[in-house]
């Protein structure tokens, strides 16, 4: 699928004939609100290429996910209230406010009249706490749809009411992560300090002869790691943490697939980097989420759960 803009912002599918299929009528005006592991700086940097107006107020810290965020651009602040007073100064410029984690900010931007969704990636909403406390419950049932990145997330995403729920894939940037043209050879692996080290060593020894790169002794830039993994016929995606395997695939284990990799998870090969988690794709169906929203109608939220895969 080819996508494009024109110079009005207005999004475009080219269909088999190669004739432009208009996507959305209007532009979309988001604002996005924090930002975790850069992947809501990957969304409003396609946001923008595929037509939109859209922008990203993070918080700026000494970390990985800061880089990548750093890497797209968009505005970075070193005061949690800074980066929250300036989405607030900025919020009337903006159709949807896109909050990445934080449903303690929903009720601040639904006191401003704005269009609320509400983002969790991972580690955010599977802490047992955060999913059931009180008021956080409150705080994300403000929100006008909440998106989650893995189906497992879905239980904890505790509500009074029937927000609408839509699964979602974290986006791949396919722009930046693509196979060199040059020899692959053995297998990979990540180890790092959210997981059991020592238990998910012993998973990735059942492959053989693995690399194991330890990335909190031996950081890998998000600009270098598409040559990295370029290098390997495969990459091992097995990991455990406190709480158990993780059972959906890592990032990394999508952007090794975008690199040309094999990925293998609980000795299961896989091969194909799924649609679902282009640019492409995950821009249209937030089009679709927004503008459901922005027009108060059910179509999408019939199935509060709707997955959109």
């Amino acid at each position: 699928m080819e996508i494009s803009s024109n110079i009005r912002g207005l999004c475009y599918e080219k269909d088999s004939k190669g004739e432009s299929i208009k996507l959305t009528d209007r532009l979309i005006r988001t604002l996005h609100v924090l930002d975790m592991a850069g992947i809501g700086s990957i969304i409003s940097h396609y946001q923008n290429e595929f037509g939109h107006k859209s922008q990203i107020i993070y918080r700026h810290k000494k970390d990985f996910g800061s880089k990548i965020s750093a890497f797209y651009g968009g505005i970075g602040l070193s005061q949690f209230r800074s980066v929250i007073f300036r989405a607030c100064v900025e919020a009337k410029n903006y159709d949807i406010i896109h909050i990445h984690s934080a449903e303690s900010l929903v009720p601040l931007f639904k006191l401003l009249h704005k269009k609320v969704i509400l983002h969790y990636h991972g580690s955010d909403i599977n802490d047992k706490g955060r999913s059931k406390n009180k008021i956080k419950i409150l705080q994300r049932s403000m929100a006008d749809a909440i998106v989650y990145n893995t189906s497992d997330m879905l239980p904890k995403i505790i509500t009074i009411n029937n927000t609408p729920k839509f699964h979602l894939i974290n986006p791949i940037d396919t722009k930046l992560f693509h196979q060199y043209n040059i020899p692959k050879n053995g297998s990979l692996a990540f180890i790092s300090k959210n997981l059991d080290k020592e238990k998910t060593t012993e998973l990735i020894k059942r492959y053989g002869d693995v690399k194991i790169i330890d990335i909190d002794d031996s950081p890998i830039s998000y600009t270098k790691m598409p040559l990295i993994l370029s290098k390997f016929t495969y990459f091992i995606d097995d990991k455990i943490t406190d709480h158990g395997m993780i059972a959906p695939l890592s990032s990394t284990a999508l952007q090794a697939l975008a690199c040309g990799c094999i990925v293998y998870r609980n000795m299961q090969k896989i091969d194909k980097m799924p649609e679902t988690c282009t640019p492409e794709f995950v821009v249209k169906r937030l089009d679709e989420i927004y503008k459901s929203v922005l027009d108060n109608k059910s179509e999408l939220s019939v199935n509060r759960n709707h997955r959109l895969s």
